[in-house]
């Protein structure tokens, strides 16, 4: 049962708070409306990963008959677009939900025994979903790395190529119709969504790294061109790590980094996978896992030499949604504004490049800190962003899930304008 607290509904309450601020760098054009959507991505926490000695703060929050309501009701009160979970389980609960709610799902259960996955989910009546495509990081293991069994951890990713459903006639107020001149004279252009959960362990650093770069290789062969993407999910990373730097600047290096600081805080407990990126020294000389097939091994060796570099590179220029978003919270809070195009140009430039994403999306008594984001490339500009719990405001209110909130993760959620 429920260990009695002390906190406030009031409090609480800020958990399902759904308040859209205007992000800093949208402009006027941004705000036409036409191919605007709001995309939200959020861990609800799968329910065969609610360990008591995790969530021991609320036992009687964990029982599945408790969240699956209050997950579908933090949904409906933020009706975005364009929805991407991970951590879905019970599937067949959620898809007869999201039907009723007007979304047409799909979904990419983990590898092996899991039972659990991830979603992409569209509001049928304004976008349609071209094309699917299903990437699983098991596949890692069928290159000839020496230690395929520490690779092999289920996890997978999404992808969707999505059109806008624009309709070319309008109502007017006496109900006759009208030609929407806009939407007659383009052709809605179609988009990429991709979403992941990326494995959690920082032991398995190596592990990680080759997850995300084996993702923007697979993103790349998929989707040709160099805009019109958003790449979204919980990558377990913070953000002054390796992985989240790749995906920002497009390029790292990881020989130049501290091997205990490449997951982003200092690590007592190493990894002992670097070995495989040619960063340390493995104790003893191992020899290469000689492929099954030379035809394969001819196929997949500039891939396998690919990942095997310490060198990571994609071809995406990605905004992180939610990169300035501390620093903007405190223009706010001192009673700032970013009405103009001349305050937003001020305040992108004063923090280009800097790092200031929200201190805590995943909050639980193991751990507080930042591991989801909202990446768009060039295309996709945010427009409005949803405001997120302070860390006072968390802290006040303890370890989550609570009796109202399900999951230990927050939903982020951005509204993008697609241009056309």
């Amino acid at each position: 049962m429920c260990i009695p607290t002390a906190v406030p509904t009031n409090v609480q309450s800020v958990l399902s708070r759904i308040k859209m601020i205007e992000h800093p760098t949208s402009g006027e054009e941004s705000k036409l409306g036409l191919y605007n959507f709001k995309v939200a991505t959020w861990n609800v926490l799968a329910d065969g990963y609610t360990f008591p000695n995790y969530y021991s703060h609320c036992t009687a929050a964990l029982n599945w008959s408790t969240r699956f309501p209050l997950i579908i009701q933090h949904i409906g009160r933020a009706d975005p677009d364009i929805l991407c979970l991970q951590e879905a389980d019970h599937w067949d609960e959620y898809k007869r939900a999201l039907n009723l709610m007007g979304y047409k799902t799909l979904y990419l259960k983990r590898s092996g025994c899991r039972r659990d996955g991830c979603a992409i989910c569209v509001k049928r009546k304004k976008i349609k979903i071209v094309e699917r495509k299903c990437i699983y990081f098991n596949s890692l293991c069928e290159l000839p790395f020496e230690d395929a069994s520490r690779i092999q951890r289920d996890s997978v990713a999404l992808v969707a190529v999505l059109q806008p459903i624009v309709r070319r006639r309008q109502l007017n107020d006496d109900g006759s119709e009208r030609l929407n001149e806009e939407a007659a004279a383009h052709q809605p252009t179609k988009f990429c969504v991709a979403t992941t959960h990326i494995f959690w362990d920082p032991q398995y650093e190596d592990v990680k790294c080759r997850q995300v770069h084996y993702l923007m290789v697979k993103l790349e062969q998929f989707w040709k061109k160099a805009k019109n993407l958003i790449l979204c999910g919980d990558f377990n990373s913070p953000p002054t790590s390796a992985i989240i730097e790749f995906l920002r600047k497009g390029k790292v290096d990881l020989r130049t980094w501290d091997l205990d600081m490449i997951p982003g805080n200092r690590q007592l407990k190493p990894c002992h996978g670097w070995s495989s990126l040619g960063l340390i020294q493995p104790a003893f000389e191992k020899q290469p896992k000689q492929a099954s097939n030379s035809g394969n091994h001819r196929r997949y060796s500039s891939l396998f030499l690919r990942l095997k570099s310490p060198i990571l590179r994609h071809k995406f220029q990605f905004q992180s949604v939610y990169q300035c978003y501390r620093k903007h919270m405190e223009w706010l809070s001192k009673g700032r504004t970013l009405s103009t195009d001349c305050e937003k140009k001020v305040f992108t430039q004063r923090y280009k490049g800097k790092i200031y994403e929200p201190l805590i999306t995943s909050h639980f008594s193991q751990f507080s800190g930042t591991l989801d984001y909202i990446f768009v490339a060039n295309g996709v500009r945010p427009v409005r962003y949803l405001q997120l719990p302070s860390e006072v405001e968390l802290m006040k209110i303890g370890p989550l899930p609570t009796d109202t909130f399900a999951s230990d993760h927050l939903m982020l959620m951005c509204e993008i304008h697609l241009e056309n």
